[in-house]
């Protein structure tokens, strides 16, 4: 597992904030699971936080949560938010629990995610 320096934490911190000390953070207590398709033609990250769930999208800078609504989308304030961060750095440091799903699975933790979604007041 490869682990990131002092300096470049500081680097990145100059670059996005407080959302990356929440991103170590996330990634230091929680979960995240990389699900992948056999081929790996369909990735999704899922982070679980006590009660609350996650689905980043892999290389899309979204999130569902209400800081990324408000801080990026709407005062356009920061860039991302801590969720897409931690999926990153989890990345980055191979801090992640990897899952193999066929396509039909696949494609039902989809469309719960998006049943979750359309749950959602934007």
């Amino acid at each position: 597992m490869a682990k990131i320096s002092s300096e470049e934490l500081l680097a990145l911190y100059s670059y996005f904030g407080e959302p990356l000390n929440e991103a170590t953070e996330i990634l230091e207590k929680c979960k995240i699971t990389q699900y992948s398709t056999g081929d790996f033609c369909r990735q999704i990250f899922d982070i679980s936080i006590s009660e609350e769930q996650y689905a980043i999208f892999e290389n899309i800078n979204f999130c569902h949560c209400k800081f990324f609504e408000d801080k990026v989308l709407g005062e356009k304030t920061c860039i991302t938010c801590k969720h897409v961060l931690a999926v990153y750095l989890a990345k980055a440091t191979g801090e992640l629990k990897k899952e193999t799903l066929d396509h039909d699975v696949f494609q039902q933790y989809l469309n719960a995610q998006l049943g979750a979604y359309s749950n959602i007041n934007m």
